[in-house]
């Protein structure tokens, strides 16, 4: 360990610029405290005289103050950070929450929509066997009445009479 160096209190002879002094002192403090030792093992060793000493004190105190500023902004942004952080869960959570929601609902549409088809089929099929019905009772009324049944004759022209193309703005090329 070094051996304390008492500053001298003498002033020196030379002309020395203050503020040049100064820049030259933070300069070194800042050189100092990255790890550049300069040959010193502390601070205490870097003033020659009680203005060098107080130029140190200064300019450590000015590094100490953009330090806790630096600190000061990141631990605003690191917070800031946080904050979104937390929002962006809670909205991460809400918007989970509705798929959810809205996965359970298509699927109870899916089954209602299953459910009306299996209805309209079996209304068809029932519908169907109505017409098979009605038809067979309106064939019985004319065999009873004595009238020709045309049925089948009729259902033959009913497939086979040309659409009207026209109505639909098709010509006679594009039927098959």
């Amino acid at each position: 360990m070094a051996k304390w160096k008492e500053p001298t209190t003498e002033v020196a002879v030379t002309d020395v610029d203050p503020r040049a002094r100064m820049k030259e002192i933070r300069a070194e403090v800042k050189a100092f405290l990255k790890g550049d030792t300069l040959g010193l093992a502390h601070l205490g060793d870097l003033p020659n005289t009680m203005e060098d000493a107080r130029r140190v004190i200064i300019a450590t105190q000015d590094l100490l103050e953009i330090e806790r500023d630096k600190h000061r902004k990141a631990t605003t942004h690191i917070c800031e950070l946080v904050h979104l952080y937390d929002e962006v869960s809670g909205y991460n959570e809400e918007m989970m929450n509705t798929i959810m929601n809205q996965g359970r609902e298509i699927m109870h549409l899916q089954q209602l929509n299953g459910h009306h088809e299996q209805e309209i089929a079996a209304t068809r099929r029932d519908a169907q066997v109505k017409r098979q019905e009605r038809d067979a009772v309106l064939t019985t009324m004319k065999l009873m009445n004595g009238q020709p049944d045309n049925s089948a004759r009729d259902l033959y022209n009913a497939l086979t009479r040309p659409l009207p193309m026209m109505a639909m703005g098709l010509s006679n090329k594009d039927r098959i």
